[in-house]
C-alpha cells in the first residue's frame, strides 16, 4: 500500500509539472487571464467603489456589468460608482471582445459594521489582516467568526492570520458588541506552483514537498481540452496499475494450484508403483491337476484298478435292480 501511495503521489507530481510546462510553452489569452478587481468587497451605503478590468487586449469594447445594468462611468479600464446603495449589492464582472472575467460579490449594507478583507486571493504563507470597521468609531473591540464559528476577540478590531494556508479559506465576519454585525466575506488562498526548470533530475524532497501542496484547479489556467487529456492519462495509468496487480495475484494463484496438482500426482505415482503380492504362490492349486498316477501310493492305485475292472465287467449291475424269484411270485398268488 505504501508503494502504491508513493507511485500515485509521484504521478500527481509529474502531471502538475506537465501542466506548468504546458502553460509556459503555450502562452495564450483566455477567459481565465482576465479578471475584475474591486476596490472593496463590503461598503457602507453612500460610499464609492471602483472596478478595474485586467488582462483585456486594447481598451475598446469592454464593460463592467452586473446583473442589473452596465456601469457607464468608465475610463482607462476602470469603472466607478460614486454612491452605492444596498440595491447595488451583487455580482460584478468585466466583459468585452468575446471574453468575460471572473465575478466578484459586492455587499452594500445599511448597518453600522463591515469587514474589510482582501479583494483578491492571497498567496499561501503570507500574512492576512481582517479589519472590523464601525461607520463612525474606529478601533473598537470586535469578535471574529469563520464559517459561523467563533475564532477570537481583538481589542483593536483587527485580526491577523500569519502564514495563511488553504485551511484558512472560508467565510469571515465580525461583530461589535452593542453596535452590530458585519456581512460575510470570503477569503481565498492560492497555492504557488513551482515552475518547471526543464531538468528531469529533481530531488526526492522537492517532489514530496510539491505533492504535499494541493493546488486549486480553479487557479490553474489552461484550456479545457488539456484537462480532459490529463484526466484521461491519469485514468489509463490507474487502470494499468490495477491490471498489473490483478495479473500478479492471478499468477500467484496459478502457481499455488500447479504446486498442489504436482503434489497429488507424486502421491498417486508412488501408490501405483508399490510391488503387488504374488497371489499365484498363495492360491491353492486345482484338485484335478494336483494328483497324478505317479504321486498316488501303490495300494491305492491297486484298489482303484480293481474297482474299475469290476464296473467294466458287469455294467448292468449298477443300473438294473435284481429280479424277484418266479417261484416266490407264484406262491404268493
Amino acid at each position: 500500500m505504501e508503494v502504491t501511495a508513493l507511485c500515485f503521489r509521484l504521478l500527481i507530481n509529474v502531471l502538475i509539472l506537465l501542466v506548468a510546462n504546458v502553460q509556459q510553452s503555450h502562452p495564450q489569452t483566455s477567459d481565465a487571464d482576465v479578471r475584475i478587481v474591486p476596490s472593496r468587497l463590503q461598503l457602507f451605503d453612500h460610499e464609492s467603489v471602483s472596478f478595474t478590468c485586467e488582462g483585456f487586449v486594447g481598451s475598446a469594447g469592454w464593460r463592467v456589468k452586473n446583473i442589473n445594468e452596465l456601469i457607464p462611468e468608465c475610463s482607462n479600464m476602470t469603472c466607478n460608482i460614486e454612491y452605492v446603495l444596498p440595491s447595488d449589492s451583487g455580482e460584478y464582472w468585466c466583459e468585452g471582445g468575446g471574453q468575460r472575467s471572473n465575478t466578484v460579490n459586492i455587499t452594500v449594507t445599511g448597518g453600522s459594521v463591515i469587514l474589510e478583507s482582501p479583494v483578491l486571493p492571497v498567496m499561501e504563507g503570507e500574512a492576512v489582516t481582517l479589519y472590523c470597521r464601525n461607520k463612525t468609531i474606529s478601533n473598537l473591540k470586535a469578535d471574529f467568526y469563520k464559517d459561523g464559528d467563533f475564532i477570537k476577540t481583538d481589542s483593536t478590531g483587527n485580526m491577523t492570520i500569519h502564514n495563511v494556508s488553504k485551511r484558512d479559506e472560508g467565510l469571515y465576519k465580525c461583530s461589535i458588541s452593542g453596535v452590530g454585525e458585519s456581512p460575510e466575506s470570503g477569503l481565498a488562498v492560492r497555492v504557488e506552483i513551482p515552475k518547471y526548470n526543464g531538468s528531469v533530475t529533481q530531488s526526492k524532497d522537492s517532489l514530496i514537498q510539491l505533492a504535499d501542496k494541493t493546488a486549486s484547479w480553479k487557479e490553474i489556467n489552461f484550456p479545457h481540452h488539456y484537462v480532459i487529456l490529463l484526466w484521461t492519462v491519469v485514468t489509463v495509468l490507474l487502470v494499468l496499475q490495477l491490471l498489473v496487480i490483478g495479473l500478479l495475484q492471478w499468477k500467484k494463484q496459478l502457481d499455488t494450484a500447479d504446486a498442489a496438482d504436482n503434489l497429488n500426482l507424486c502421491l498417486d505415482t508412488n501408490h501405483s508403483s508399490k510391488p503387488q503380492t504374488e497371489k499365484d504362490e498363495t492360491r491353492p492349486q486345482s484338485f484335478d491337476s494336483t494328483f497324478t498316477t505317479d504321486d498316488t501310493p501303490q495300494a491305492l492305485q491297486n484298489e482303484w484298478r480293481v474297482s474299475s475292472i469290476t464296473a467294466t465287467a458287469d455294467p448292468s449291475a449298477a443300473t438294473d435292480p435284481p429280479l424277484p424269484d418266479q417261484d416266490n411270485v407264484y406262491s404268493t398268488i
